[in-house]
């Protein structure tokens, strides 16, 4: 019989190709939509100030919070450059297999075999179109994610810049207000112990007062006054700092 005597093509080969190509197809599209929840249910700038502390954190700090944050789809778009490389490989293999079986085409008859796996290759032609689709897909989602990180980026900028100036601006005010005690401290302690040697020098035989307001004290030492001569100057003009005032400029 010479029809049984035809030896019958092999696509089995070809056949665990298709079956591995296809497999990708649905890993890629489970990776997509993985990708596109992950995304959609991310909160990148909660994350960042998660990281950092907004009263002591440097420019340098909110750096790496963003790069953490852009780390969050490293091994999703990992997997799926992966995948990719997979299918390149897969598809050369394919096409290899189709060459190999349109040269056993032409020396053998046996056309319901070799037709049936036209069929198998027209149908991975299909898949790899469908596939091409969701790259695209993938593109613009990337394309569109990056433009938001780096516009997140740039508040994170804006952020830092304005906590430092309000920092500045609190330790400024925190110095004053130290100052400010210091002086007033000081005032107390030199109203009390230097009034009536003040007194006592200014005006020989009179008696020593000690009954200088602490708060005038250190308005006039603010002014870069001698301590013991302004509490002297408030003593003779019973507390009036305008009149102890003059008394210190014309002296």
């Amino acid at each position: 019989d010479a029809q049984g005597s035809r030896s019958t093509m092999d696509t089995s080969h070809l056949s665990r190709l298709l079956v591995e190509l296809s497999t990708l197809f649905n890993d890629r599209d489970s990776l997509l939509n993985t990708l596109k929840e992950e995304y959609s249910n991310f909160d990148v700038q909660a994350t960042i100030l998660s990281r950092v502390n907004p009263k002591t954190a440097t420019d340098q700090d909110y750096q790496e919070s963003l790069e953490y944050a852009q780390k969050y789809f490293d091994d999703l778009f990992r997997a799926l450059r992966s995948n990719v490389k997979k299918q390149d490989g897969l598809v050369d293999s394919i096409l290899e297999e189709n060459t190999q079986f349109l040269v056993a085409r032409e020396r053998n008859s046996n056309l319901q075999s070799g037709d049936s796996c036209i069929v198998m290759i027209e149908d991975a032609i299909e898949e790899i179109g469908r596939l091409s689709t969701h790259l695209k897909e993938g593109a613009d989602f990337y394309n569109v994610m990056l433009p938001k990180l780096e516009n997140l980026q740039h508040q994170v900028g804006d952020v830092s810049a304005r906590l430092a100036v309000e920092r500045l601006e609190y330790d400024d005010r925190a110095h004053r207000a130290r100052q400010e005690e210091k002086d007033a401290m000081m005032a107390k302690k030199l109203s009390s112990d230097a009034a009536g040697s003040a007194v006592a020098a200014d005006r020989p035989g009179g008696s020593a007062q000690s009954n200088v307001d602490d708060a005038k004290v250190a308005t006039l030492v603010a002014m870069d006054f001698d301590p013991a001569k302004v509490v002297a100057a408030l003593s003779r003009h019973s507390n009036n700092v305008d009149a102890a005032l003059n008394d210190l400029l014309s002296s």
